[in-house]
């Protein structure tokens, strides 16, 4: 929180040490105070004015450091024992309202594995790792320690459609018959064909509705043999795929329409590369998009980039991929003319924290998918959450806690997963995880559109006992949760109470860390 001025009554107070910096502070308004017993010092660099009967008084030094503070209102305190150093946000101090996703168990029982077709709860997978959404709201799963492909309809009725449970194998064929080796990922057409990351086969394959039956074909790849080789269907080569992407309806671009088929691309996990299946009648061509074999970190044109370890990829309607670089703890952009570029993430740091793309951090970023507003939502395996990067190029975590794993349902951070993988995102915005090691699918339900109140911190003050404490205002009636992080690019916010507002906080121990920041988060 911050603005350009200090208002009314404010009072600033210590027994030993305290600093104020006014840089960028224009106004201090209306009986204002700051008194200290020992050491006292004002800097006034940058200031404004000091209005309606303001007042500074100590008998030697003082020093506040307020830079970039926008509004000090009503009575706040800022006290301490020893040193206090107070260091607010510089301009503009936007004021953010975040609302959390809910999320809830869609399919499959936490803890519990196994191969059940059915309904919710009453369904087994082991180890689904990825999952995609028909048009019709019917969700693909790639069950990849069962060696299936499942299906889930909206009512949540899942069914084998693909492949025999605990048989792994490489054989094309129908229904049950056809066999697969560890598949990792999915991703469905327009006409609901599913292809299918085949990871331990190192092939991809194609599962075609064929009136009431599903039939399996290998487009690319042989089963066993890996390699870098473009070319015609089993002239290619691969080495553990993870990601599959088709091509959305919406691209028009040439490529893609060649044959009035759809491309098809993989994250080519193994060789560091991002990989195209272009359909040229019957048969498909594999063509490399960018990366080497050889792992790294490069923004550049084509075989110039580079990658490690790539796991997931999406595709835009503008022929845009967006790819989970999980070696370099990135999520990079391919660009139709193969320029490829970073959209959030370092190479050098990984970590939790949310914020701009240019500062926040992520793990393991795994699976990637896109809703209509190109909004990427990742899922960070070994961080434990589900991330959103908007639009306007904001990192938000919209469901788990950072390195926590369990398999609670719940509200934002209350939500719980266990090594979330694939990602898929309906046309209403509701999210699916495949949180891998619960065994199980999670729904995300996007919040409603109704903005609360926002939150108000009150009356900080220093406690005798070596805390800090304040009032929460807000929605009347609305569930807040206050949170503290050692800095404010922390890897992740602690949660320290949940009650409803309005209410009073002490965080009694305050006083064992050097700096302490706090926000308010509304639950819905």
């Amino acid at each position: 929180m911050g603005a350009y001025a200090q208002i009314g009554g404010a009072s600033y107070a210590d027994s030993v040490d305290f600093i104020l910096n006014t840089t960028e502070l224009s106004p201090i308004v209306g009986g204002a105070s700051f008194a200290d017993s020992a050491d006292f010092t004002l800097n006034t660099t940058g200031l404004s004015a000091i209005a309606g009967g303001a007042s500074y008084a100590d008998s030697a030094d003082f020093t506040l450091n307020t830079t970039g503070l926008s509004a000090v209102i009503g009575g706040a305190a800022y006290a301490d024992s020893a040193d206090f150093t107070l260091s607010t946000i510089p301009p503009p101090y936007p004021q953010a309202i975040y609302l959390n996703y809910s999320f809830t168990n869609f399919a499959g029982l936490p803890g519990t594995f196994g191969v059940d077709d059915g309904t919710d709860a009453g369904a087994r997978f082991y180890e689904p790792d990825g999952v995609a959404m028909d048009g019709a709201g019917n969700l693909y799963v790639a069950d990849s320690r069962n060696h299936t492909i499942r299906k889930i309809t909206p009512a949540g009725v899942v069914t084998t459609i693909a492949g025999s449970p605990g048989q792994p194998g490489s054989a094309d064929g129908t229904n049950g018959g056809a066999r697969f080796n560890f598949p990792r990922s999915v991703a469905v057409d327009a006409a609901t064909n599913v292809y299918v990351a085949d990871t331990g086969n190192s092939t991809i394959r194609k599962v075609a509705p064929v009136g009431g039956n599903w039939v399996v074909t290998t487009l690319a790849g042989v089963p066993g043999l890996v390699g870098t080789n473009n070319g015609f269907g089993s002239a290619a080569r691969f080495n553990l795929p993870y990601g599959v992407a088709v091509d959305p309806p919406t691209n028009n671009l040439p490529m893609p329409l060649i044959a009035g088929g759809r491309a098809v691309y993989v994250a080519d996990t193994g060789n560091n590369l991002i990989r195209r299946l272009t359909p040229i009648g019957p048969n498909y061509v594999v063509t490399t998009m960018a990366g080497d074999p050889q792992p790294g970190f490069t923004n550049a044109l084509g075989s110039l980039a580079r990658f490690w370890a790539p796991t997931g990829v999406a595709a835009d309607g503008a022929g845009n991929l967006y790819i989970a670089d999980k070696g370099n703890y990135m999520i990079r952009k391919l660009t139709p003319l193969l320029v490829v570029t970073t959209l959030a993430g370092t190479n050098t740091q990984f970590g939790g924290a949310d914020g701009p793309v240019s500062t926040a951090l992520f793990e393991s970023p795994f699976g990637v998918a896109l809703d209509g507003a190109t909004n990427v939502f990742v899922t960070d395996a070994s961080g434990e959450t589900v991330r959103r990067i908007s639009a306007d190029g904001q990192v938000r975590t919209l469901g788990g806690n950072f390195g926590l794993s369990g398999s609670a349902d719940g509200v934002g951070f209350a939500a719980q997963f266990n090594s979330p993988t694939g990602i898929a995102v309906d046309g209403t915005g509701n999210l699916y995880v495949a949180d891998l090691a619960n065994y199980r699918i999670t729904k995300g339900t996007p919040p409603a559109a109704t903005q609360p109140t926002p939150a108000r911190l009150i009356g900080p003050s220093y406690t005798p006992a070596g805390g800090f404490q304040f009032s929460v205002t807000g929605q009347s009636g609305g569930h807040y949760i206050v949170q503290a992080a050692t800095s404010l690019t922390a890897g992740s916010w602690q949660n320290l109470v949940t009650n409803v507002v309005p209410f009073t906080f002490a965080d009694t121990n305050a006083s064992a860390f050097p700096e302490r920041f706090y926000r308010v988060v509304f639950l819905p």
